[in-house]
């Protein structure tokens, strides 16, 4: 999906650049979360706010019960703000509308 993605026009320089560290990382071992968010067009009239999000691995040896919990419980964590944050965005755009992004 990623490599054939149709990127916005409208996504932002900071958006492309983003995206493109992301995609040039590679296959190595993640340390910590990260992430990377682009427009892409989903046909000629959709427009989608795409997030891709690298996780770390999660650690399933024998008693490690409590360093598995921790490494979900950080990722449920960011997730939930991610939701939280797409949320607040979707209640001001409903209040006010679209307004032009400020750079």
């Amino acid at each position: 999906m990623l490599d054939t993605a149709d990127i916005s026009p409208t996504s932002t320089a900071e958006q492309r650049a983003s995206f493109d560290r992301f995609m040039r990382g590679g296959v190595k071992a993640t340390p910590r979360i990260q992430s990377a968010t682009i427009d892409i067009h989903e046909s000629r009239f959709d427009r989608v706010l795409l997030s891709v999000i690298d996780t770390p691995g999660l650690d399933f040896q024998e008693g490690r019960q409590l360093v598995l919990e921790r490494q979900v419980s950080h990722i449920m964590k960011y997730l939930d703000g991610l939701y939280a944050d797409t949320m607040s965005e979707v209640r001001l755009r409903d209040i006010f509308g679209n307004w032009p992004q400020m750079n």
